[in-house]
C-alpha cells in the first residue's frame, strides 16, 4: 500500500520533470506589439535589448535560452529549460512530488 503510494509519487515526479522540460515556458514572440490599452495607458514601451522587440511587461530575457520569456522566474538548469508562464504549473507540481517522495523516503 505505502511502496505503491511512493511509486505513485514518483511517476508523477517524472511526469512533471519532462512536461516542464518540454513544454515552451511562454516565450514571447519576434512580432509582438503592444495591445491598444498599453498604447493609451503609457508614453513609452519597454524594448528588449537582446532581441530588438517589444518586451511585455514582467517578460524577462533569458541569456542562456537566448529568448524574451512572458513572466520569467528562472532558468533551471536541471530542467533545461526556462519556467516562465506557460510552465510554471508543473514546475511547482514537479517540486511537490519530489519533496513528497523525499519525505516518503526518510
Amino acid at each position: 500500500p505505502l511502496g505503491m503510494l511512493y511509486l505513485f509519487f514518483c511517476t508523477m515526479a517524472l511526469a512533471s520533470h519532462a512536461k516542464c522540460s518540454l513544454t515552451d515556458p511562454g516565450s514571447v514572440p519576434r512580432a509582438a506589439v503592444p495591445c491598444e490599452s498599453q498604447r493609451q495607458t503609457q508614453t513609452s514601451h519597454s524594448m528588449c535589448g537582446q532581441c530588438q522587440t517589444f518586451k511585455p511587461p514582467l517578460s524577462h530575457h533569458c541569456r542562456i535560452c537566448n529568448r524574451c520569456v512572458s513572466r520569467m522566474d528562472h532558468h533551471c538548469p536541471w530542467m533545461n529549460n526556462c519556467v516562465g508562464a506557460a510552465n510554471l504549473k508543473h514546475f511547482l507540481l514537479f517540486l511537490l512530488y519530489t519533496w513528497t517522495c523525499s519525505a516518503f523516503a526518510l
